[in-house]
């Protein structure tokens, strides 16, 4: 894996507040087989410190995977509904999210890849909120003699 700066812009819509967090992690990148790889450790800043994140993507799909303290596995693709169970140290919660918008962009300096979907919690009757991500993942430049 090459390292890689990994900015995450979230925009959080519950109950008519919108609730907007910038992180900007350090962590690392890869690709294999036409199939892209970041990850990165959580900070305390989000409250999930001890869990690592891979997201993964093709140019219609993305993966987001936790492991550690906090973890699950949601999958995101345009028009698909995907239910999981997010587990914390104090309980598991059934999540489901609806992808209604999804791209993947090469952009200069590496990828942006946007998602715009309903996160709801519960068996379907919980609170539903609508997120915004905007992911860049920026690789370093390869060295003479990588692939």
């Amino acid at each position: 894996m090459r390292e890689a700066k990994i900015t995450v812009k979230s925009d959080t819509m519950s109950s008519g507040e919108s609730q907007k967090m910038d992180l900007v992690s350090f962590g690392g990148y890869a690709e294999k087989n036409r199939v892209h790889y970041a990850r990165y450790e959580e900070s305390e800043m989000t409250g999930m410190e001890g869990s690592v994140t891979t997201i993964k993507w093709w140019d219609d799909q993305v993966t987001l995977i936790r492991h550690g303290s906090y973890s699950m596995q949601q999958e995101f693709k345009e028009g698909m509904t995907h239910r999981c169970m997010y587990h914390t140290p104090y309980m598991d919660i059934p999540i489901a999210v609806t992808t209604s918008r999804l791209n993947v962009e090469r952009i200069s300096s590496g990828w942006r890849l946007e998602l715009q979907y309903d996160l709801s919690y519960g068996e379907g009757d919980g609170e539903t909120n609508r997120m915004k991500l905007e992911i860049l993942v920026e690789p370093e430049a390869e060295k003479d003699g990588e692939n």
